[in-house]
């Protein structure tokens, strides 16, 4: 028999909240975290505004030690993890540690930690240089600290793919699990890129909205008005468990995560591509390995890039896979609230689809006023009863990276 993997446990940290509970109560509200940037002074920038997390005390949460040999985005990560394991009821002591794989995404790294470190080299010189740069500025730093402090010692990657390598994290997890390689993983992806030389890179590669006058309102994805995606921070993280071990233990079944698929569209490395075709593909070969069929999803979380093109391109390669069944099938984009997480957006969007799985709302898109009738597709903007027994995540990245992911109900 097929192993069947299930989500157990669930960890967050956005700018809308930190934690599930207080999270979801943000997504359903459709509020908006998007501010003014703080971390440093973005006057002379186009783009000056972002998802910051706030009041999110580290050596609080992670203690001193970890707080400080280590960098913002590895904070998050611990924290959601840590969330996650103990709303799965998962005692780590008394587990074979030899069985639990880690896998994460990121995509900047500790930006942060690197970008003081050469302020200090060029302005003070290599002595008042971190000492733990070097654990703690890279991609893979978060799964490093999180296998020391947790003492995994199963499968760690860290996966580094733009903003689709979260579904990435989570659907290779899926597959070890089902590969009989681990019995649990902790998955998902962790993010913090505000730095000036990031906002830079962003910025140059013309996807961020310049709306700082009103930042609340900024990330308008399906806006007629919209002009690019709003960065976020944070981490998302979700436990994966082999479902009939996660019932012998009597564990909080959430979700089966029932698909994955990932294509590229070889195209450009800045823009998508316009026909979306290998978008739709990431969509089928998702439903493919669900077993489901189109008409089986009941929401679909979008991708919602805010861009004029990006929006676009979604829309018809939904419609290009639910043909006719699109009418009926409510798609929304509750990243808008706090930004796009990049390497751990997808992450965030399971949390929030399983979420909505739970107590049957669909969750409404903030700042939609006015939809681009391009982009016809039934988008709620407020919260919306609804039955979701199966629902597909979106993802792309820049590069022409696409992914989805299909979470369903468990029956039986």
């Amino acid at each position: 028999m097929a192993r069947r993997v299930v989500i157990t446990g669930m960890g967050v940290v956005t700018a809308t909240g930190i934690g599930i509970e207080a999270f979801w109560r943000a997504a359903k509200e459709g509020r908006s975290g998007i501010s003014r940037i703080t971390a440093f002074d973005p006057s002379e920038f186009a783009t000056q505004i972002a998802g910051e997390v706030k009041g999110f005390d580290a050596k609080q949460l992670v203690g001193n030690k970890w707080a400080v040999q280590s960098g913002r985005p590895t904070h998050f990560a611990i924290a959601a993890a840590e969330e996650a394991i103990r709303n799965a009821g998962i005692d780590l002591q008394a587990e074979d540690r030899e069985r639990i794989g880690l896998i994460l995404s990121n995509t900047a790294g500790a930006a942060e930690v690197s970008d003081r470190a050469f302020y200090a080299l060029y302005e003070k010189g290599p002595t008042f240089v971190n000492t733990f740069l070097a654990i703690a500025w890279f991609y893979t730093a978060s799964v490093g600290q999180i296998s020391i402090r947790l003492g995994l010692k199963g499968y760690g990657k860290a996966v580094l793919n733009d903003s689709s390598g979260g579904a990435d994290a989570i659907g290779y997890a899926a597959k070890l699990i089902r590969n009989d390689e681990a019995d649990i993983v902790i998955a998902g992806g962790t993010e913090a890129p505000f730095v000036p030389i990031l906002m830079l890179h962003f910025m140059r590669g013309g996807m961020l909205s310049t709306a700082n006058e009103f930042p609340e309102q900024a990330y308008r994805p399906f806006d007629v008005s919209r002009d690019g995606v709003v960065l976020g921070e944070g981490a998302g993280i979700v436990i994966l468990e082999e479902m009939e071990r996660a019932r012998r233990r009597r564990a909080p079944i959430m979700a089966e995560v029932a698909g994955y698929g990932a294509t590229f569209d070889a195209y450009d490395a800045l823009r998508f591509a316009p026909d979306g075709v290998q978008f739709a593909r990431a969509m089928r070969l998702a439903l493919e390995k669900s077993g489901l069929k189109p008409e089986d999803i009941d929401y679909i979380n979008a991708d919602a890039h805010a861009t004029v093109d990006g929006d676009r391109i979604e829309a018809h390669a939904i419609k290009a896979v639910f043909g006719d069944y699109t009418r009926k099938l409510p798609v929304s984009a509750p990243k808008a609230g706090y930004g796009n997480l990049f390497g751990g957006a997808a992450p965030v969007d399971v949390v929030t689809t399983v979420l909505a799985m739970r107590d049957g709302i669909v969750p409404p898109t903030p700042n939609l006023i006015n939809p681009d009738p391009e982009c016809d597709l039934d988008l709620p903007t407020r919260a919306r009863p609804a039955k979701i027994r199966a629902a597909l995540i979106n993802s792309r990245g820049q590069g022409g990276t696409n992914a989805a992911l299909v979470v369903k109900q468990i029956e039986g």
